[in-house]
């Protein structure tokens, strides 16, 4: 008597029994997802990849043309070689894990460094960029395409390993061929060294053997060396054992009570580069009559004065709005920022009024956040909660919730700013960097109108032949009828910029009034906010007679 089969047994080719049948691929599917057209796709991968973005590159750029490659290019060279190699180490061992997982690492490092290259161009006004463009697009642009497509292509690969079982046993390290490389591969493989050789030769030449590194503005392209080896540079070995993103940040900012820079201490007014012309005279010094704070503790930052309303404003360093009275202990109307959602504002630096009730904070890496003072029933409650962590209930933020502008500058991009101000008369305002390495230590003003788009740049100058003012360090300012008074930490000094010629017309000197880093005017004097001994005081001083 024999057992009928279960309805759910399916009888295989083989005589044995299995739960359910595997659906049989469509014949188009087996010829397409194989070994033999995966080993073609991926050797057509690595020829066009180094025919086509390196071989362009190298060629016709460099040899053709005499284009030299920056550090950064010849580095996305390097990603797209190594890229190649892996390639050919598929065709010759097959689609093991750590090939593919190699590649794909590789294609996503590179793919980062290229970017960092695009994004330093992708701002700037169209056609603008690095080199020559190829077939209207810039190089770093191409590589940030094909290290995309990189990546695109390795995951289709990890699809078709999947469909067939010979790549499948090696992916898994269950089979282990070495295989020749067919005519085409070979072909793939001598293009990759060929594109490897030049490469060497062109580096060598332009960039100097090692320990020489590579320029971001290399000269062109020859094969003369005597032409070339002036410019083999050593400068990125500077760059090893600084582990900040960027070697100029925090250090360069002095904010007392918050990040202390050594050389904002420096020199005093009789060896200020512009010669004193009149000292302040300090009439009194007022306690600050509570603690300025953000979300997380902060000082007092920044002071300004409202003419409008006779309040003055104070900022915390830790985003902090506070609109007080002359006696800087009754505060009228205050907000504590959230500052951890929205646009970074971290530090907050200096203050200024944009306009009547309009308190404003200037955070160190140019970016505004504001105050409206509103009555107490025009002001949105959910609006306040969003933009606030406490209030008085009387404030609005000043260009929408979470609307902080980031200031866009040219000469200044690198440099941090403490000092802002507003010219009444223009409807402009004012941002003063601070001199750093990478901004040619020089100050630059960046004036902003009503709707914070760059309106006018320049450098600070002083006197009929150029002076050197790097060594001043700006700290705070204030506008009145056209002239900008500078705070500068170094020299002890008060400068008096012309803003028609961004010039200096004179230097007052400072008393000892302690860390000072905010000033306003307001009555005839200026009202300097300093740290004494860890307080926070404001400091009134009148300018020197007859000035």
């Amino acid at each position: 008597m024999t057992t009928k089969p279960s309805p759910t047994t399916t009888h295989v080719a083989d005589g044995g029994d299995t739960a359910a049948s595997s659906p049989t691929p469509t014949a188009w599917v087996v010829s397409v997802f194989s070994e033999r057209v995966f080993n073609i796709a991926v050797a057509s991968a690595a020829l066009l990849v180094m025919a086509l973005p390196v071989g362009i590159a190298t060629i016709y750029l460099g040899f053709v043309h005499g284009e030299s490659p920056c550090t950064l290019c010849g580095f996305e060279r390097f990603g797209m070689v190594v890229v190649a190699i892996l390639a050919l180490f598929i065709l010759r061992y097959g689609p093991r894990r750590k090939y593919l997982f190699t590649l794909i690492l590789t294609a996503v490092f590179f793919l980062y460094a290229t970017v960092i290259q695009w994004m330093r161009y992708a701002p700037r006004d169209v056609g603008q960029g690095f080199a020559e463009d190829v077939f209207g697009v810039h190089t770093y642009t191409w590589g940030t395409f094909v290290f995309w497509v990189i990546i695109a292509f390795a995951a289709v690969g990890l699809l078709w390993v999947s469909r067939d079982e010979r790549l499948l046993a090696e992916f898994g390290g269950r089979e282990i061929r070495v295989k020749r490389y067919s005519r085409y591969s070979t072909v793939a493989g001598a293009v990759t060294f060929a594109m490897i050789l030049l490469n060497c030769v062109q580096f060598l030449i332009i960039d100097g053997p090692p320990p020489f590194t590579g320029t971001g503005q290399p000269p062109r392209m020859t094969l003369d060396i005597t032409k070339t080896a002036p410019n083999w540079s050593l400068h990125l070995w500077e760059r090893v054992g600084t582990l900040t993103v960027h070697s100029y940040s925090p250090p360069m900012v002095h904010i007392p009570g918050v990040h202390d820079v050594e050389m904002a201490h420096t020199g005093s007014a009789a060896d200020a580069p512009v010669p004193v012309s009149g000292t302040l005279e300090l009439l009194d010094t007022t306690p600050l009559g509570f603690e300025a704070v953000g979300p997380f503790g902060g000082r007092a930052g920044g002071i300004a004065y409202d003419e409008a309303t006779g309040l003055f404003g104070i900022v915390s360093t830790g985003g902090g709005l506070y609109y007080v009275e002359n006696d800087f202990s009754t505060v009228v109307s205050s907000a504590v920022l959230d500052t951890v959602n929205g646009n970074n504002v971290r530090e907050t630096t200096d203050a200024m009024f944009l306009g009547p009730n309009q308190l404003v904070g200037l955070a160190w890496n140019k970016t505004l956040y504001g105050a409206q003072r509103v009555g107490a029933d025009e002001a949105d409650d959910w609006e306040s909660w969003k933009e606030y962590r406490s209030s008085t209930g009387d404030l609005e933020p000043l260009w929408g919730v979470k609307s902080r502008q980031m200031l866009q500058t040219i000469r200044a991009k690198s440099a941090f700013a403490l000092s802002i101000a507003m010219d009444q008369d223009t409807g402009r305002y004012a941002v003063v960097s601070v001199p750093s390495p990478q901004t040619g230590d020089f100050i630059v003003v960046s004036e902003f109108g009503p709707d914070h788009k760059l309106a006018r740049e320049g450098v600070l100058t002083a006197g009929e032949s150029e002076v050197d003012l790097s060594g001043y360090y700006p700290v705070g300012a204030t506008i009145l009828d056209g002239t900008m008074f500078l705070l500068s930490k170094t020299y002890q000094s008060l400068l008096v910029v012309d803003m028609d010629t961004l010039r200096v017309t004179a230097t007052w000197e400072l008393p000892e009034i302690g860390d000072y880093h905010g000033i306003a005017a307001a009555d005839g004097s200026f009202f300097v906010l300093a740290d004494d001994g860890g307080d926070d005081i404001v400091a009134r001083l009148v300018p020197p007679t007859g000035s």
